[in-house]
């Protein structure tokens, strides 16, 4: 409670980012008798924007499931990841959550590909503007080469066994 004449007041305190406050105020006459109550209002304090720390701008990746990282934003609770085909968002990729400020796509992207990719915080009350958008070239990997033996949940006596598998191929176009 603080006595204030007019109308008007600021916080002598720092909210914190990503929180939902509410607010009212009554007035008090000069015998200091209270009158009701106003309304009850809520509000917002929004979030900073996600600021990349890789994959970079323009960047030619050697693989295609990249480790995409950003800086924690103050009062996040998720973020949200989008990869993209275009830099209008259109018919995404990949679009993950993640509680931290850095995810690997469980899946490959697109090899060889041109893509787009941003994040935006989010706590419980609001969710915050979309980074800058970056653009990176996926990679153009090997096929993968499949396991010969021992066999899938073999039982073997030997205690070194010998590991084989078929070789990978190189994609058209590499040496």
């Amino acid at each position: 409670q603080s006595n204030i004449v007019g109308s008007g007041y600021t916080a002598g305190i720092d909210l914190q980012p990503g929180m939902r406050y509410y607010w009212r105020v009554r007035g008090y006459n000069g015998a200091e008798a209270a009158g009701a109550w106003s309304s009850t209002f809520s509000f917002h304090i929004q979030l900073d924007v996600a600021n990349l720390v890789s994959v970079g701008a323009g960047e030619i990746l050697l693989t295609d499931r990249p480790d995409f990282n950003w800086e924690n934003v103050a009062g996040a609770t998720k973020y949200t990841l989008q990869v993209s085909k275009n830099n209008l968002f259109k018919g995404l990729v990949l679009n993950k959550t993640s509680s931290s400020s850095e995810l690997t796509p469980t899946n490959d992207l697109p090899v060889n590909s041109l893509l787009y990719w941003r994040v935006r915080a989010e706590s419980a009350y609001v969710t915050g503007p979309w980074s800058e958008v970056r653009a990176f070239t996926t990679g153009n990997p090997p096929t993968v080469p499949s396991l010969v033996s021992p066999k899938n949940k073999a039982l073997t006596t030997d205690y070194t066994p010998k590991l084989d598998w078929k070789n990978s191929s190189a994609p058209s176009g590499t040496v």
